[in-house]
């Protein structure tokens, strides 16, 4: 091998080290690939947003996220995914007298769901997901929600 052979080898492997995202960075964005999560815990001041305006939530397509090196965006997905259903369930009954059972059915749905995702993401042989690790795992996730209040639309996530 040549001098260009070393010097093609040397470039690719800057890239290697420099462009392969460690578990938690955001991706290459092709379109909106980046996935809202953790999802905000269910509080009563979240609760009509959680459930009128679920319907404009994204609901993630894994053939929309990049493969190679973004696993976690996957399982990240399918949690928020599997949430949403579960919201849809506890909200049949919103705006009528039951409000707190919507709100302590939608709180149990989270929190269960943030526990399976937990379970996905010690099944991996990557590293969890940090919250995952934390003795206050939910306060942990409602800390780091990045839409806590589930605006529509979103707030731009910031790198």
């Amino acid at each position: 091998m040549g001098f260009l052979g070393h010097l093609r080898g040397l470039w690719a492997l800057i890239i290697l080290l420099f462009c392969v995202p460690s578990h938690g960075q955001s991706p290459p964005l092709r379109g909106t690939t980046y996935v809202l999560f953790p999802p905000g815990q269910p509080v009563s001041t979240n609760l009509e947003a959680i459930c009128k305006r679920g319907f404009l939530r994204p609901r993630y397509d894994h053939n929309d996220l990049p493969s190679p090196g973004y696993s976690y965006l996957r399982r990240q997905a399918t949690g928020v995914n599997s949430l949403e259903s579960l919201f849809q369930g506890c909200c049949k009954s919103y705006g009528s007298q039951e409000d707190a059972l919507t709100l302590k059915c939608a709180l149990g749905v989270w929190e269960s769901a943030m526990s399976s995702y937990c379970e996905q993401e010690f099944m991996v042989k990557t590293r969890a997901y940090h919250c995952c690790t934390k003795e206050e795992m939910f306060g942990c996730f409602a800390l780091w929600a990045p839409n806590p209040a589930y605006l529509y639309p979103p707030p731009k996530i910031q790198d």
